[in-house]
């Protein structure tokens, strides 16, 4: 087994509401750790940001099944590579990130004054984008482990 990862940004369609991502989030949960697939989603409120690792085949099988999805569009592969060492977010199955003040001042360090959480982040360079979920990620995790 080849351990990948894979990050794509998305638009989401315009009737997506809330509870459509907790959906969302609630499937992926199960189904990624049936799969050994983990990853993170963000949802900056008009895109999408997804982050998935595990086996190549399975992320790149799960993949080709989001990009069909209708409830976004415009899907745009940033970054499909092997993983050099373990999972990144392992047991994580699917985490949702918001776009609240913490993820705002990490973004705006990414992307300078011209961010907003509707920020279009699909000409972002794929390692910065890594960087930035990776830095999200980890401030979630340990205000979680807070808790």
């Amino acid at each position: 087994m080849v351990l990948s990862y894979l990050i794509y940004t998305s638009e989401k369609s315009e009737d997506v509401t809330e509870k459509d991502v907790a959906e969302i989030i609630d499937v992926a949960k199960t189904r990624n750790l049936s799969m050994n697939i983990s990853g993170v989603l963000i949802d900056t409120g008009s895109f999408f940001i997804q982050y998935l690792e595990g086996d190549r085949k399975s992320i790149n099988s799960l993949y080709n099944k989001i990009r069909k999805d209708k409830r976004h569009h415009n899907v745009q592969l940033a970054l499909f590579e092997d993983l050099k060492g373990s999972y990144i977010f392992k047991d994580w199955g699917m985490a949702a990130l918001e776009c609240n003040d913490d993820t705002k001042r990490i973004l705006k360090k990414y992307l300078g004054a011209k961010m907003g959480c509707d920020t279009d982040l699909s000409g972002m360079p794929a390692v910065l984008l890594l960087d930035m979920l990776v830095e999200i990620s980890v401030l979630y995790t340990l205000d979680w482990k807070m808790k």
